[in-house]
């Protein structure tokens, strides 16, 4: 499904719940960050008193392999908190080559809000937040502050910036254990930290600052020198992300786009928090886990827009801007006055994968940027695909999971459309419907994708029957 995988792994940091007592001292932690053993990248985190609490500065930077293409992302969080270390504001930057995307967020009593920029354009959104809620950053802090007795768990709502929600996080102080990272020798506490269904380990001292971080799907973070952390990141040419992630399988499908049916057992799996069953796909087995997942036939009779259907999937979001009058006329450009559902989802798929290019890219993808930018993998053609056809009335989802291709299965975003029913549809690779070996695994907002994070690098796939 490429960056968005690390996107989520990399950030997502987090935290423990009412603090009668903190400990956030000056720091400047630096990190190294590894992946297959290999340094990708760092973290910096800064943390220093301001009037009437703290100040938290975090930047990372990763250069990845993708697709024979180094990508190079950049984030920076600032943030402030109260003296209980509750979140006040934040304002983040997330830059790659060619975009850019900030948001902002104010606490104003029981709501956050965040306002969020692309490409010269800016959507605002309001959430409910009751209670204590913390940045991400500050975990560690949070825990020594209450005391680190081992088997003591802590609940607390977290703002995880990457998903653009509070969400419920679990921590449990597992042990106390002597490690050692980088030749250097330290008492820590580890930590499980579970979040959006993936569970990370972290390691702390005693004044709750990182010593060490794993994080699926395979992502170490390990406390260094600044000038360690800042050494230069070499290119491998051996590590590709998406490869080194693939589901390789013995079984060779020769022409897999034509594939109407498929019959997959899934091994290595843990079901809790993904969505296996739709229309297109049905559980026949469970032990092992067996799915066949049919294409769906494109319906013979017209269906008048806007489609009747009640569903969150008709309205804007803060990446999918269907209410903005770019998107909106761009839409209309394409069908040309079209009134039938179906001739539009063929001329919008169309149109997507003709006019953007397929480049991997590094981003959080917004349709807007899609749009002006008109560049990006699965996850850029399926987000511009789901703000067009919204903005004509086709309730559109995005979907995450696995599609075959050149010899295994590779992590993958698509769309699925309700015309009278929902139908996989793939604007990367221009199909209405989508075949059969899109093999999905979750559907929704950037929150609920960020679930299939818990079963990369450990899912295996075998094909039991294809036609």
């Amino acid at each position: 499904m490429k960056m968005r995988i690390w996107l989520f792994t990399v950030l997502l940091l987090s935290c423990s719940k009412s603090v009668p007592k903190t400990i956030l001292k000056p720091t400047e932690t630096w990190l190294g960050v590894y992946l297959a053993e290999k340094k990708v990248g760092y973290s910096v985190t800064k943390s220093q008193a301001i009037p009437n609490g703290y100040q938290i500065i975090s930047r990372t930077k990763m250069s990845l392999k993708m697709m024979e293409r180094q990508s190079e992302i950049n984030s920076y969080f600032t943030g402030t908190t109260d003296s209980e270390l509750t979140l006040k504001s934040f304002d983040m930057d997330f830059v790659t080559k060619g975009s850019s995307f900030r948001m902002k967020g104010k606490r104003v009593n029981s709501k956050l809000e965040i306002t969020v920029t692309s490409s010269g354009e800016t959507k605002t959104n309001v959430i409910d937040v009751r209670g204590k809620l913390y940045p991400a950053a500050v975990i560690g802090n949070i825990v020594a502050g209450q005391g680190l007795t081992i088997g003591k768990t802590h609940h607390l709502k977290i703002f995880e910036p990457t998903v653009m929600n509070a969400v419920d996080t679990k921590v449990t102080i597992e042990k106390k254990e002597r490690i050692k990272v980088k030749n250097q020798e330290y008492d820590a506490w580890c930590l499980n930290v579970t979040m959006l269904g993936l569970t990370s380990t972290t390691w702390i001292d005693s004044t709750g600052e990182t010593i060490k971080e794993e994080s699926p799907p395979g992502i170490v973070m390990l406390r260094v020198t600044p000038q360690e952390a800042l050494a230069e990141i070499g290119e491998d040419k051996t590590l590709d992300v998406l490869s080194l992630f693939s589901i390789r399988v013995p079984t060779i499908i020769p022409n897999p786009r034509a594939v109407s049916y498929l019959k997959v057992a899934l091994l290595n799996i843990d079901t809790s928090n993904l969505r296996l069953r739709d229309e297109s796909q049905t559980i026949v087995d469970t032990n092992p886990l067996v799915l066949e997942i049919k294409t769906e036939p494109i319906p013979a009779a017209k269906i008048p827009l806007p489609v009747r259907h009640e569903t969150e999937f008709t309205k804007p979001s803060l990446a999918i801007q269907s209410d903005n009058p770019k998107i909106k006329d761009k839409a209309q450009s394409i069908i040309q006055g079209s009134k039938d559902g179906v001739s539009a989802v063929e001329k919008l798929i169309a149109w997507v994968f003709n006019n953007v290019e397929k480049r991997a890219t590094a981003s959080l993808p917004s349709a807007i940027d899609v749009l002006n930018n008109l560049a990006g993998d699965c996850n850029e053609h399926s987000v511009l695909f789901a703000a067009l056809a919204r903005s004509v009335g086709i309730p559109t989802k995005v979907v995450v999971g696995l599609v075959y291709l050149d010899n295994g299965f590779y992590y993958h975003a698509w769309n699925k459309v309700y015309l009278n029913r929902w139908i996989a549809v793939d604007p990367t690779f221009n199909q209405f419907p989508a075949d059969a070996t899109h093999l999905k695994l979750q559907e929704g907002e950037l929150s609920e994708q960020a679930k299939v994070l818990k079963i990369v690098g450990k899912l295996a796939l075998e094909i039991k029957e294809f036609r």
